[in-house]
């Protein structure tokens, strides 16, 4: 990972998982920069050490917590990092308030007692006492890949969301106040890699491509909790095409790499319809299992039976139930039916070479004033279609 790279992947795991700390005791001020993670991920903490060339490592049982206390050390590498990768989400304010306030601290011409003062208001304005989120009006969110790989191994899950359908989800989860930063994640992941002509010149771009992901927002659960906000994708055909390429290309950090890799792998056996079949589903379930908190150290039943290779490779040496059509979306093999939950559009080009697009069969059908049966026929048959005596041939195009 190139210095670019780490400092854009620390900003990303910074909006996630740092925290920006003033402690006042006695009338003493220190100022910390903490990053705390579980014990498990230790490693990541001593590559950040070594990376940033400071700061020390606490650990106990459960918890590792990497911190910066040096003031002259965050003056001279913390804060000049964050200046020039800024944060994206709301941690920027405290980011904002913490320089802030070791400004005062350094500024020899403010009392000590009124430095106390201006300090402490500070102190009481940040992190779970923050209640003003309005972000300065010259901040831009920009996302990166290796800044959303930071975000993702602080708060990404990869998972098997509905084991009993088999559906597969990629989320981060933030907290609702950071509906800007997830609203910018999902238009970075729904203008990923577009390479459609006909899509790109459609008026109705932006329509169409929403729903590649989603974004849920839940109101608190509990009596102290907050509000939170969910992106997420489940498209298998875009996981596999787009989201797990991009992912595959960049350097993880963390033990959350252990996750991503189970999840590519339950994603492929998806994709394939191997989970169609009884020793694919048992084996999907069986990695499942033992992802995300169920492989920590502390899980009670961390020394279960382990999955046998035998079954792996039994599986892995099926034959794909699940293969592409001409249009690129995946089909049954044994039953020639299209598989369900795939987003396509309908593309219509006529003999002049013009074309129309349309979100989904049932508009396409009433254009034309035929049965969704009849189109299927001319779709996959490539017959014309007629419209005011204008032929056309329509084409299922994946998102």
């Amino acid at each position: 990972m190139t210095n670019l790279e780490f400092n854009q992947w620390l900003i990303g795991f910074t909006d996630g998982e740092g925290t920006f700390y003033i402690k006042i005791k006695d009338n003493s001020i220190q100022f910390i920069f903490t990053i705390k993670l579980h014990i498990d991920d230790k490693e990541t903490l001593k590559y950040i050490q070594s990376k940033l060339k400071c700061g020390n490592i606490y650990e106990n049982k459960t918890i590792a917590m990497f911190y910066i206390s040096n003031i002259d050390h965050i003056n001279s590498i913390l804060i000049p990092l964050f200046e020039n990768f800024s944060l994206n989400g709301v941690k920027y304010l405290d980011y904002l308030a913490f320089k802030e306030a070791i400004s005062i601290k350094l500024d020899k011409n403010i009392p000590k007692n009124e430095k106390l003062t201006l300090i402490t208001k500070l102190k009481n304005s940040m992190n779970k006492n923050r209640d003003v989120f309005e972000m300065p009006s010259t901040h831009i969110i920009k996302i990166t890949p290796y800044y959303l790989l930071g975000l993702i191994e602080g708060e990404g899950t990869f998972c098997l969301n509905d084991p009993k359908n088999m559906g597969v989800s990629f989320s981060i989860a933030l907290t609702a106040v950071q509906l800007p930063l997830i609203n910018a994640i999902k238009d970075f992941f729904d203008k990923y890699m577009i390479d459609d002509k006909y899509l790109e010149a459609s008026p109705e771009y932006s329509n169409f491509i929403s729903q590649r992901s989603n974004i849920h927002i839940k109101k608190k659960s509990t009596a102290n909790g907050k509000p939170a906000v969910n992106f997420s994708i489940r498209q298998v055909n875009y996981i596999i095409e787009k989201l797990i390429p991009m992912l595959s290309n960049l350097k993880f950090i963390t033990k959350k790499y252990k996750d991503f890799m189970d999840w590519k792998l339950i994603v492929s056996l998806i994709y394939q319809g191997k989970h169609t079949t009884k020793i694919g589903k048992e084996l999907i379930l069986k990695i499942s299992s033992g992802m995300n908190n169920y492989r920590l150290s502390t899980f009670k039943d961390l020394n279960k039976e382990k999955i046998p290779q035998e079954l792996i490779d039994q599986v892995l040496n099926l034959d794909n139930i699940y293969i592409k059509d001409q249009d690129g979306l995946r089909i049954n093999a044994l039953t020639n039916s299209l598989v369900k939950s795939q987003l396509f559009y309908i593309l219509a080009i006529n003999s002049r070479g013009e074309n129309l697009i349309f979100k989904n069969m049932e508009l396409c059908g009433e254009y034309f004033e035929v049965t969704p049966t009849t189109l299927n026929s001319r779709i996959k048959k490539r017959l014309p279609i007629k419209k005011n005596n204008i032929e056309y041939i329509l084409y299922r195009k994946p998102l």
